[in-house]
């Protein structure tokens, strides 16, 4: 099990890097001749190549967090005041870990510089900002989260609506309810 966290995470910080890539050839390279013809495919390439330690290693810190939170949510009680804290102490000590190593590899992929020196680097650029930006993390992935879930849910629909008229049964309309 925790040889499969690690590939899946490292299968994200990959994904990760690809999309930095992309992004810091768009954002700041938009003008230059010289830019890279294909950002994602080269962000995928330095992912299994140059920045496949940088990677691993933050991937690896990000699967021990998941595991000491996963066991910690197993072994104590929510009932007890001290075990419903140290549920949300390791819940949200794994949400750090996961939003800095994000930060660090996006840092990584801007800089170039191996894991330990992004880490410098981003510690220093979040000294003042760290709270807005787990909470911009978060925020982040809760509304792609909301926005996965509507798209589900319209997508269910349709096919409802599909299938209604297919069989010709009139399920949706509300005279039928």
């Amino acid at each position: 099990a925790a040889m499969y966290l690690w590939v899946l995470f490292f299968a994200n910080g990959a994904r990760l890097v690809a999309v930095s890539a992309s992004a810091v050839t768009w954002f700041f390279h938009s003008d230059d001749p010289t830019k890279l013809a294909n950002p994602a495919q080269q962000g995928a390439k330095w992912a299994f190549t140059s920045s496949f330690g940088t990677i691993a290693l933050g991937s690896l810190l990000v699967a021990l967090s998941y595991q000491i939170k996963k066991s910690a949510q197993s072994r104590v009680a929510w009932g007890h005041p001290i075990g419903c804290a140290l549920k949300f102490f390791f819940h949200y000590l794994h949400k750090c870990i996961e939003a800095l190593t994000k930060f660090c590899l996006i840092v990584h992929v801007f800089t170039g510089e191996p894991f330990c020196k992004s880490v410098t680097s981003t510690f220093n650029l979040l000294k003042r900002r760290f709270a807005s930006a787990i909470i911009v993390d978060m925020a982040a992935e809760d509304c792609l989260r909301l926005g996965a879930y509507t798209f589900s849910i319209m997508l269910g629909c349709i096919a409802w609506a599909w299938a209604d008229s297919l069989c010709e049964t009139e399920t949706l309309k509300a005279s039928t309810w």
